[in-house]
């Protein structure tokens, strides 16, 4: 059965657009770094005001992003504290607790000393809500899940940290069945796992089953040796070919998820650089309207007017048109990315776990991706495929 193909066109000018951008904000980085630490910190200070109205108004998975925002941009104690604190009102306690940490680790900082009681209040009921897990097992290297993200790989140098509540804990290597383990988190305690692998492939040969071959069956997966095989008389030849293995199919697809969670990384990257460019946009243009030059009267020659919104514009009035103009641009380029590597990333999520639930995939399934230009008119389309 054929499966669905997934579409992404790239217009010539959206693709000169991104050029520029990466050429202006590399000459910007190079030219003016006081000026963008300046910018960047008033940036930090604005993703601040706006997320503590979202969480104000109860909203505090909008005001999720902005935080992130401002702790990415500016790292200092007040804006780690912010975003533990919205991190711990979301169920987050291990993240909140880190970030209470780190902020409570500097308490000379003005801000940190008027909040501290709060904050360390905060911080103590995050440390209720954790529990620690200690896992065991092999084979030494093996791969650590919690929830479908790496933790870490066997043997773990330290006990994992998880919030409260249900986890799903995997443990898969090359060549091995994976494993799974369900268990249920409580604040303030500690559990045990001991999780040992077995051979993805059966090592031996059924003493009952002569007209076997031994080669067909060493290659079949573990347990699909039925008593009706065993049993079939002499004569009835083994499928052609080798059967192939689970094991053997997700060796084929272990960099889809990390290619996944990459492009969801790049998604989360392109909002934050949309949003701080949306907000340095509104900066400039108010820059712009508020702009005013020496306007000398009878009466006062100390006199200033708006001198930006005239026919003859200054070069000051000009240098903060530009700048608009430019923070516009990133902020578009920023959303346009992110749904784009949104998109991606749920496309690979989703190939992912058909391949995973299927075992294998069907011949011809396999993912590609194909580019052609589209006629007549000027752009170029490109499939993914699978």
């Amino acid at each position: 059965m054929r499966r669905p193909s997934w579409i992404v066109r790239l217009d010539r000018h959206a693709l000169a657009v991104s050029t520029r951008v990466v050429v202006i904000t590399g000459a910007l980085l190079m030219t003016a770094p006081s000026a963008r630490a300046q910018t960047t910190a008033d940036d930090a200070e604005a993703l601040i005001r706006q997320g503590t109205e979202l969480r104000h108004s109860g909203e505090d998975a909008r005001a999720l992003p902005y935080f992130e925002g401002a702790y990415h941009l500016s790292r200092n104690p007040r804006t780690a504290a912010q975003l533990g604190l919205v991190k711990m009102a979301l169920g987050y306690c291990v993240d909140a607790e880190r970030l209470l940490s780190e902020a409570l680790a500097v308490p000379d900082h003005p801000w940190i000393a008027r909040n501290r009681v709060t904050l360390e209040q905060t911080r103590a009921n995050a440390r209720k809500n954790i529990g620690e897990v200690t896992i065991a097992g092999s084979p030494d290297g093996a791969q650590v899940l919690v929830n479908g993200r790496p933790a870490g790989t066997l043997p773990l140098a330290a006990p994992l940290r998880l919030d409260r509540g249900p986890a799903e804990i995997q443990v898969q290597a090359r060549g091995y069945a994976p494993a799974t383990r369900a268990v249920t988190i409580g604040g303030g305690t500690r559990e045990s796992l001991s999780i040992a692998l077995e051979p993805a492939v059966a090592t031996g040969v059924s003493a009952a089953a002569p007209s076997v071959a031994p080669a067909a069956i060493a290659a079949a997966p573990v347990g699909a040796v039925t008593p009706m095989a065993v049993a079939a008389p002499v004569g009835i030849a083994a499928p052609a070919g080798p059967v192939q293995s689970p094991a053997g199919a997700s060796e084929r697809t272990p960099w889809l998820r990390p290619l996944a969670w990459t492009a969801g990384g790049l998604a989360a990257a392109s909002v934050a650089l949309a949003i701080v460019e949306t907000v340095t946009a509104a900066h400039r243009s108010d820059d712009f309207n508020n702009h005013t030059g020496p306007a000398p009267t009878a009466a006062d020659p100390a006199h200033r007017a708006p001198d930006c919104q005239t026919s003859q514009i200054s070069d000051d009035c000009r240098a903060i048109r530009d700048a608009w103009q430019r923070a516009r641009t990133l902020a578009l380029v920023g959303y346009v990315g992110a749904g784009v590597f949104a998109g991606t990333s749920a496309a690979l999520f989703v190939l992912a776990h058909r391949q995973t639930l299927a075992g294998q995939p069907a011949a011809g399934t396999e993912a590609r991706l194909a580019c052609a230009p589209t006629l007549p008119a000027p752009g170029l389309s490109c499939a993914v495929r699978f």
